[in-house]
């Protein structure tokens, strides 16, 4: 037997993500593979790899960090000396992340995971056993699959019940728009109803911006809203949604789903915009590391 590893870094200030995949014998597919990773948000990092394992969209939300113990002070780290210089005060907190991994069981014919729910719900399981902050759940909504804030650690140090900020409900006018303006809009409800600020960070405009859907919605959870719009793009997408502890506001990321291909340096091939990251750096003067995605 033979075992091949494959390790890549990954930008800003995440760590490691080592995929190890046992092979039988020469033209036999694997049979497990292991996800390692050591990250700030590993949870969303292992999802990235399980999406990549199994080719479906797996969507991931933030708890909503807010007990000191959950977040680490990296402002020495990020802030530049003239942001430090003009806010003596500035302060850039990321959540406090660390290792974690997960083995799940690979299809011998397709060399994919076999079973997404067991493997997701292994993940969570060894996400609460490793102490990292928050706890989730996970949810399949017609084989899209979706990783949610379920408790989280309150300033006062108590676990508490939490929802997704996609729960709030959300009404708009039936019409034709583009992906990109019907996405906007959503954000936009989400961001009144929940009072916290949604932002748009990471996205392929293009597509969006290409692709015209007919929608609408009166009173429905922004969740139900925001899977029916994706599910009328031409490629499947899959979205990141990260919280800032330094500025109480999120940030909405949207990927393609690529299958098993592996990640790449950063390019602009589909239109990318880091609309999110400006704002983000204007308002905060640092770099974008915090909401390395």
């Amino acid at each position: 037997m033979k075992t091949r590893c494959l390790t890549y870094f990954l930008a800003g200030v995440r760590g490691v993500a080592v995929i190890t995949s046992l092979t039988l014998a020469p033209g036999v597919r694997a049979q497990t593979a292991t996800i390692a990773v050591n990250d700030p948000r590993p949870l969303a990092t292992a999802a990235d790899e399980l999406e990549r394992l199994s080719a479906v969209p797996i969507h991931y939300e933030d708890v909503r960090y807010s007990y000191a113990s959950d977040v680490v002070d990296v402002t020495d780290q990020v802030a530049r000396p003239e942001a430090r210089a003009k806010n003596p005060n500035l302060r850039v907190l990321i959540p406090r992340g660390g290792d974690l991994s997960a083995a799940p069981d690979l299809d011998k014919a397709t060399g994919k995971v076999k079973n997404l729910d067991a493997a997701l719900a292994g993940l969570l399981s060894a996400h609460v056993g490793k102490g990292l902050p928050g706890v989730y759940a996970t949810n399949n909504v017609n084989g899209v699959h979706i990783i949610a804030p379920s408790k989280v650690l309150q300033t006062d140090g108590v676990l508490q019940p939490v929802s997704s900020v996609f729960e709030k409900p959300t009404s708009f006018p039936f019409q034709s728009r583009t992906l990109l303006e019907t996405l906007e809009i959503i954000l936009a409800a989400v961001s009144t109803e929940s009072g916290y600020k949604v932002s748009l960070g990471t996205a392929p405009l293009r597509l969006l911006a290409q692709t015209t859907v007919s929608l609408g919605a009166t009173n429905e959870s922004a969740q139900s809203v925001l899977l029916r719009l994706l599910a009328n793009s031409p490629a499947a997408l899959s979205y990141r949604l990260f919280y800032s502890p330094s500025q109480h506001y999120y940030l909405f990321n949207l990927h393609v789903v690529r299958g098993l291909e592996r990640p790449h340096p950063p390019s602009n091939p589909n239109g990318q915009s880091i609309v999110g990251w400006r704002e983000f750096q204007v308002h905060q003067e640092v770099s974008r590391t915090e909401f390395d995605g």
